[in-house]
């Protein structure tokens, strides 16, 4: 969790996830085309299944796209959200630990 603010990370889950979206994209089409009988029962698929399928694919596309920002931003509030959260623990933390072990304090002698 502490490496979930690297930038690397970012860019490993994003290239991840265009991939995965492409890959459910083309599963889905080819699904569609094999439940119109695409060269299964018939080599030519209608004007209205034509349309039908390209509407369809268009919403799903887009809506899986709008999902994926979604869910990119989530992750990035959330990660800038921890990581502001761990640095002003650490610099508590830090405060603390200077104040008990008395460095820079003169004694009281």
């Amino acid at each position: 969790m502490w490496a979930a603010c690297d930038w690397s990370v970012y860019v490993c889950w994003y290239a991840g996830g265009i991939f995965e979206v492409v890959s459910v994209l083309i599963f889905v089409v080819m699904l569609l085309l094999m439940g119109k009988g695409f060269t299964i029962t018939r080599g030519r698929i209608s004007m209205s299944g034509s349309i039908k399928i390209a509407i369809f694919m268009t919403l799903y596309a887009l809506t899986y796209a709008v999902l994926f920002v979604y869910q990119a931003a989530v992750r990035i509030l959330s990660c800038s959200s921890h990581c502001i959260i761990k640095g002003i623990i650490s610099v508590i933390i830090r405060v603390m630990s200077s104040s008990d072990s008395g460095v820079g304090v003169p004694s009281q002698t």
